[in-house]
C-alpha cells in the first residue's frame, strides 16, 4: 500500500455474526483434531492388543468416544450458526456433503451425492464469478488488492480520483467544483464497491479466486485500458 492510498473501511454490519461463525469454526476444527488423534491412538492400541481387553485400552476407547461426541456437538453448532457470507455457506455444504468413504448401497450413495456436489459446484462458480467481476471494477476504478504474508486480504484505493476535469471555460471556481464532484463520485464508487464486497462473500471469496488464478497481488488498471 502506498502513502497516497486509503484503507477501505472495516464495516460492522455482520461483525457479530462473523465473530460467532469464526469462534464456532475454530471450536469445531480443534475438536476434530482432538477426535482424530484420540481415534488414531485407540486404533493403534487395539491392533497391538490383538483383541485382548485392558484398562489402558478401555481408557483410550472412552477418550475416543468423548472426543468424538465433542466433535459431533461442535459440528452441529457450526452448521446451525448463521453464515456471514457465501464462503461460509460453501464451507457448510462441503463439510456436510463433500465426497468421502461411506457404507451402504453404492448406487444410492452415488445418486444422493450427485445433487449436493452440483450445489457445491454452483456455489464455487458463482462465488468465483462475483469475485472476478468485483476485482475488475475495483481495479478499473483505481483500487488494489494484496494477500499479505499472514494470509489476510488487504484492499486499498487512492486518496483522490485521477480523473482530470476538462476546463469548463467558466472560471477557476467552476473547475474546482467540478474536481470536487469527481473526487466525491470516486469515493462514493469505492465505498459502494467495498460494501458490495462484504455482501457477496468478502475477503474469503476474493482470496479463493486469487489463489485459484495463482496471484497474491492485483494492481490498479491504467485508465482507459
Amino acid at each position: 500500500m502506498t502513502t497516497d492510498s486509503t484503507i477501505a473501511p472495516e464495516g460492522a454490519t455482520t461483525l457479530t455474526i462473523r465473530e460467532q461463525w469464526d469462534t464456532n469454526l475454530a471450536t469445531w476444527e480443534a475438536a476434530k483434531v482432538a477426535a482424530d488423534f484420540a481415534f488414531a491412538a485407540y486404533s493403534t492400541a487395539h491392533d497391538e492388543a490383538k483383541g485382548e481387553d485392558s484398562p489402558g485400552l478401555a481408557k483410550l476407547a472412552d477418550l475416543a468416544e468423548t472426543t468424538g461426541e465433542a466433535q459431533s456437538q461442535a459440528f452441529g453448532a457450526l452448521i446451525l450458526t448463521p453464515a456471514p457470507d457465501h464462503g461460509a455457506v460453501l464451507r457448510k455444504m462441503t463439510a456436510l456433503y463433500a465426497p468421502r468413504e461411506v457404507e451402504g448401497d453404492e448406487h444410492s450413495d452415488a445418486w444422493v451425492q450427485a445433487f449436493p456436489e452440483a450445489v457445491i459446484a454452483d456455489l464455487e462458480r458463482l462465488q468465483s464469478e462475483a469475485a472476478s467481476a468485483w476485482l475488475d471494477q475495483w481495479t478499473t476504478e483505481g483500487g488494489s488488492v494484496v494477500i499479505d504474508d499472514e494470509g489476510r486480504l488487504q484492499v486499498a484505493y487512492r486518496a483522490d480520483s485521477t480523473h482530470q476535469p476538462v476546463p469548463s471555460g467558466l472560471g477557476e471556481e467552476a473547475d474546482r467544483q467540478a474536481a470536487r464532484w469527481l473526487d466525491g463520485r470516486y469515493h462514493g464508487i469505492m465505498t459502494t464497491l467495498y460494501d458490495a464486497l462484504r455482501m457477496f462473500g468478502g475477503a474469503s471469496a476474493i482470496k479463493a479466486h486469487m489463489r485459484g488464478i495463482g496471484t497474491r497481488q492485483i494492481a490498479p488498471k491504467e485508465q482507459g485500458k
